[in-house]
């Protein structure tokens, strides 16, 4: 009956042991060979998160940001129509390292980009630099429907500036002269195109 069996399983069509072994192995092989590449394809994943991760704190760890001091507004009438206003704001940077500031002031109601008073303070900043943004402004009382010495107006003062790679920031405050007083409201730095 075993040699019926054997005789069943002709080398010649069946093969051997070391051939089915070889096909065999052949195909585990494959398959951890599939399985190391899917492991290394989850690890590069890993890796560039990691990296924009480290990215990321690496651009808010050198970021700089500047603090605003309240404005000095100092107002003189002119022919009893026009108020004649000059504002002075202090701008301190309160950490790293700023290149290439420039600074733009804004009425709100203005939308044209060609209205503004711009400045550019210099090529660097030290954390702890102050400097001054100044603008002036004129106010037509006549033409105004409020009572005869009482405005409002609110500024956009935008600062622009690099950090020490070189990424662009924008910085707004908004700025609020009243008659009887003045306000100021900083936003965080934002990327800049």
């Amino acid at each position: 009956m075993i040699k019926n069996i054997l005789l069943s399983f002709d080398p010649l069509i069946w093969g051997t042991v070391s051939d089915w072994t070889t096909v065999f192995v052949t195909g585990l092989t494959g398959y951890l060979i599939y399985a190391t590449l899917k492991s290394q394809i989850r690890v590069q994943n890993l890796q560039q998160d990691v990296t924009a991760f480290a990215a990321y704190s690496h651009k808010q760890s050198i970021l700089p940001v500047f603090t605003f001091e309240k404005p000095i507004v100092t107002t003189k009438i002119e022919r009893s129509k026009i108020i004649f206003t000059e504002i002075i704001c202090d701008a301190i940077l309160a950490n790293n390292i700023a290149k290439n500031v420039k600074y733009s002031v804004l009425p709100s109601q203005l939308q044209s980009d060609n209205n503004f008073n711009q400045d550019e303070y210099g090529a660097y900043l030290a954390a702890g630099s102050p400097f001054q943004i100044r603008w002036q402004h004129e106010i037509d009382i006549l033409s105004r429907s409020d009572s005869k010495y009482s405005y409002s107006i609110t500024f956009a003062c935008m600062l622009y500036f690099e950090d020490i790679d070189g990424n662009k920031y924008k910085q707004e405050c908004s700025v609020s002269v009243t008659n009887k007083q003045s306000t100021l409201v900083a936003y965080r730095p934002l990327p800049f195109e």
